[in-house]
């Protein structure tokens, strides 16, 4: 067979998020913190991986409560736990 070139032709692949799991972050107390994200499929495959940036009011409101992050992170990636 012989290769031909066409017409840039984009192919949309759905995967689908079961779970996620939050990295260290990079904290500078009192400013911000960093987090990565990595989404996984049902096979703990990492799709993708994202970097969440919490400042302001979001880092000042964090506290003790370390669900507070996660609550903080899920809402950014517009995702809930079960």
């Amino acid at each position: 067979m012989s290769k031909i070139s066409i017409k840039s032709k984009s192919i949309v692949k759905t995967q689908t998020i079961e779970s996620i799991e939050i990295e260290d972050g990079i904290i500078q107390l009192n400013e911000f913190a960093i987090f990565t994200v990595k989404l996984m499929d049902g096979n703990g495959s990492v799709i993708d991986v994202k970097s969440i940036r919490m400042d302001g009011d979001d880092y000042n409101g964090w506290g003790l409560d370390d669900d507070y992050v996660v609550n903080f992170i899920l809402s950014k990636l517009e995702m809930e736990t079960l």
